[in-house]
């Protein structure tokens, strides 16, 4: 036992000096400290470039459903109803897209990837029913 203590103490000195602020550690400190800060302003510029890419593509299909809107009051019977019907499912879809794309402003708890994967599902969701719905006013 006694031996084993001997053999710990160069170690434990080691411990001791290698804990004391030097200025290496200090600098190799502020270089982590940087590099930290780098990567989270990268990831923020990330995420607000992805935003406003997701916010330009909802805005462009906001466009082609207002049109849509306008052929809906021109259109008549049947056709009206269905196309009525139509323009308040896509109302819906983009209004859940554009929830979460407020999420991805506001939301800074969650992962980047879980709020991206929400955003990427709710546009693509949105995207596929306008697809669907263009037979009904191309």
């Amino acid at each position: 036992m006694f031996r084993r203590m001997l053999l710990a103490l160069p170690l434990l000195a080691l411990c001791a000096v290698g804990c004391v602020d030097t200025p290496a550690t200090k600098r190799a400190g502020k270089e982590i400290k940087e590099a930290g800060d780098a990567t989270a302003q990268a990831a923020r510029e990330q995420r607000e470039a992805y935003r406003k890419t997701t916010e330009d593509k909802i805005t462009k299909l906001d466009e082609q459903l207002n049109r849509w809107k306008q052929k809906a009051k021109e259109a008549s019977g049947d056709a009206q109803a269905r196309m009525n019907d139509k323009v308040r499912d896509l109302e819906k879809a983009r209004d859940r897209a554009r929830g979460e794309l407020r999420d991805l402003r506001d939301d800074s708890k969650r992962a980047w990837t879980d709020v991206k994967k929400g955003m990427d599902e709710a546009y693509n969701k949105l995207k596929d029913a306008f697809h669907e719905a263009r037979t009904q006013f191309d």
